[in-house]
């Protein structure tokens, strides 16, 4: 079912984001056939596919402006209710898939011979940080290698509102672009005057990376593009400007290479997608891609069993696709990780559907 203010651009960015991610996992699946030729500049390109989670920060960020916007503006004898079924829906959205996976990891694959071998990675010791989204803070024992990202949403989820209840437009935009501020100060702080405790790929990036603290700027560029949108602060006649913009940045990822504890990557890189994603949001409106429109919608629709599933599959079958022909091994890689994601789609989502359509009716009424 669509949202009232669905917009096919908006799922068009969330097919990018998922793209990227699973192209950035599937190159580790067929490492044997990226050293080489046309399979060595693909690794090039979606070595970076990481981004894509701060592409789905900003979408956060931006699709649920509207509902903060309207909880803001409600009278206050309305706003238990509504921010009641806020939160609601948000338990709804992701909590199923979420729980159901955290089963699937450490009561099925343990006993599923086949399985124990292929997703070993992911058959840490059980951490109770897994039950309270507070993985991203325990690396070491979090069920899935994304789930951290699944813990800075719903952290963000349960703080945010607060922020729309007790203060106005204009301090809330003054206060969400402090915050992003403080978070790159704390960041080039940290960096410059402990260095031995960002040294190495982990914690290194990952300490900024998965700690809503230092990397808050994804979901603050949604929201404020929520505002912008709001007051039509962006004229058409900027679009130049935007894609530009768009354009060089696009040139800046690619050849800069990823460098976990460089300077850039940690002190610059969040602010810098934030606001790459954010102009990118805003631009995709003016593709001319309608036609698309109803796949984008299906796939979209899937996007979080998708990216849920995903690597539980690869790492299933990466004991088999490494003895397999490379192109073959990545095309049947991504095309299971597609379907299972929609057949867990199907288990996760599908029953609570009708439920949130009928919060979200309640909170328009």
């Amino acid at each position: 079912m669509k949202e009232p203010n669905y917009s096919w651009s908006l799922d068009l960015a969330r097919v990018i984001a998922l793209g990227a991610v699973l192209f950035h996992h599937s190159t580790q699946t067929v490492n044997n056939w990226l050293q080489w030729g046309f399979g060595r500049k693909l690794s090039m390109v979606f070595g970076h596919g990481f981004i894509g989670v701060d592409l789905f920060f900003v979408l956060s960020g931006y699709l649920l402006s509207t509902q903060l916007i309207r909880i803001a503006n409600t009278p206050l004898s309305s706003q238990p209710a509504i921010v009641r079924n806020f939160y609601f829906r948000r338990l709804l959205r992701t909590w199923p898939g979420y729980f159901l996976v955290l089963l699937i990891i450490y009561f099925l694959l343990p006993h599923v011979s086949f399985a124990a071998r292929g997703a070993s990675n992911y058959l840490s010791e059980f951490s109770w940080h897994n039950l309270v989204f507070l993985s991203n803070y325990d690396l070491n024992h979090s069920a899935l290698d994304v789930t951290w990202s699944l813990c800075l949403e719903e952290q963000f989820y349960l703080l945010i509102p607060v922020l729309y209840l007790i203060s106005s437009q204009r301090l809330r935009i003054g206060l969400l672009t402090g915050i992003c501020v403080l978070a790159t100060i704390a960041r080039a702080w940290i960096y410059f005057t402990k260095p031995g405790l960002v040294a190495g790929d982990y914690p290194g990036f990952w300490y900024f990376q998965a700690n809503l603290l230092f990397h808050p700027e994804g979901f603050v560029a949604g929201l404020l593009l929520g505002e912008i949108t709001l007051k039509n602060f962006w004229p058409i006649a900027s679009r130049k400007l935007a894609v530009t913009f768009l354009v060089l940045g696009a040139l800046v990822i690619y050849f800069y290479g990823w460098n976990a504890v460089g300077a850039f990557s940690v002190i610059a890189l969040f602010p810098f997608l934030a606001v790459y994603f954010q102009i990118f949001i805003w631009d995709i409106r003016f593709w001319k891609l309608q036609r698309l429109a109803p796949i984008l919608h299906f796939v979209s629709l899937r996007t979080y069993s998708i990216y849920l599933i995903h690597t539980i599959s690869n790492e299933l079958l990466k004991p088999y696709l490494l003895e397999w022909p490379a192109v073959w091994a990545w095309v049947v890689g991504l095309t299971a990780a597609f379907i299972s994601g929609c057949l867990f789609y199907c288990i996760a989502e599908m029953p609570f559907e009708g439920l949130r359509a009928r919060l979200r009716t309640g909170c328009h009424s």
